[in-house]
């Protein structure tokens, strides 16, 4: 009876629930509840709404724009000044054409010849005036009064918005540095917690993803996705993102960095910043978890055994898994109030320290009712 018993565990057969009364009592035993069960309790917690509804969890363009700038801000620290030099330029560019259209017209009354008839001076015209402010010949004295006038004010305004952007600037680059951005990304592979493994995992799934990029190498390949092989697991061609709240982002980038040259891996094929990105925050906490798009993940390892062991030491051994056991929890109320448990890739990992039967009752099933969640005693 044991074997077949494990036989149907081992096939993914989810364990039928069995009652048992005992007077007015009924016991219950699983080692899951059902998907409809799962979707049921955690929609009554949130009163009907969904999880784009109570924490926001919709991507925008505008956050996967964002997204993708601070990521390449990540990678290389002159991109800042790239994107500052290029909307200059296209700054100058729409204000020389909307010169030259009105000079056009201006100049076909036959009333006065204004400079800029052709749209390279205008575009002259409007670079040194937005580097350097130059003065324009006016015939009458009042309007060069006028026009001394709105020039103080420009300069008024202008560093009055300096002052606006560098405050947005300082406050944008710190939520950077320190990882606390949204991750807009999906189908990534995500890592919550840190442990003294997590280097040697993202070494092997960088190793996993220079491997796959080798064998779609070819220009069509890259760029156009012509005749690209299919990756043999999700992780191959997927963002590897990282979330814990015991070290920081720095540090985090520099142990990852390290690992793999000490590996002689290709950093070019996983690059810290675009492939690996590294953020700040309470893996235990809902609105954490939403900010590196748990939701949208196609794989999630938790790492949490070394919280785990502090807080049983703490707990004096009356609590096992502690951390381990909320993340599930926080990560059921994510995936079942959202499309999640519907990704039939979705698989989650839990490192633990021992046998813990308490994350086995914690588990639960995607919307085919098929296991996915996997312990691995470490």
């Amino acid at each position: 009876m044991e074997a077949k018993k494990a036989t149907s565990q081992d096939m993914g057969v989810q364990p039928q629930i069995h009652k048992a009364d005992s007077g007015n009592t009924t016991e219950r035993t699983s080692v899951f509840q059902d998907f409809d069960d799962v979707t049921s309790e955690v929609m009554i917690s949130t009163r009907g709404k969904v999880l784009a509804d109570v924490y926001g969890a919709d991507h925008a363009l505008s956050d996967r724009m964002l997204f993708e700038v601070e990521n390449w801000i990540a990678a290389n620290p002159n991109v800042p000044f790239y994107l500052l030099g290029l909307c200059v330029l296209l700054g100058a560019a729409l204000l020389g054409l909307a010169w030259w259209l009105r000079v056009v017209q201006v100049n076909s009354w036959g009333t006065e010849e204004v400079y800029g008839d052709l749209y390279r001076e205008s575009l002259w015209l409007s670079i040194t005036t937005m580097v350097a402010a130059t003065s324009y010949p006016l015939p009458d004295e009042g309007l060069q009064i006028i026009y001394l006038a709105m020039l103080f004010a420009g300069i008024l305004a202008f560093a009055t918005m300096i002052g606006f952007i560098t405050e947005s600037i300082t406050n944008f680059m710190t939520n950077l540095n320190d990882g606390k951005t949204k991750v807009a990304s999906e189908k990534h592979t995500l890592i919550l917690g840190w442990s003294e493994a997590t280097v040697r995992v993202v070494c092997q799934l960088a190793l996993v993803r220079q491997q796959y990029q080798t064998l779609n190498n070819s220009w069509a390949q890259r760029y156009l996705r012509m005749g690209r092989v299919k990756p043999s697991t999700p992780v191959a061609d997927a963002r590897i993102v990282i979330m814990c709240n015991t070290i920081s982002k720095e540090e985090m980038e520099d142990a990852i960095r390290n690992g793999l040259e000490s590996r002689g891996i290709d950093q070019k094929s996983s690059r810290v910043g675009t492939d690996i990105i590294c953020r700040t925050g309470t893996p235990t906490e809902i609105p954490d978890l939403v900010h590196v798009a748990a939701h949208h993940a196609s794989a999630i390892l938790l790492m949490l055994s070394e919280e785990d062991q502090q807080q049983t030491q703490q707990a004096e051994g009356n609590v096992t898994g502690g951390n381990s056991i909320r993340c599930l929890l926080c990560l059921r109320h994510i995936l079942a109030s959202s499309s999640g448990l519907r990704n039939k890739d979705l698989r989650i990992v839990v490192e633990l320290q021992g046998d813990n039967h308490l994350v086995e009752c914690a588990s639960f099933p995607n919307a085919y009712g098929n296991q996915i969640i996997y312990p691995l005693d470490v």
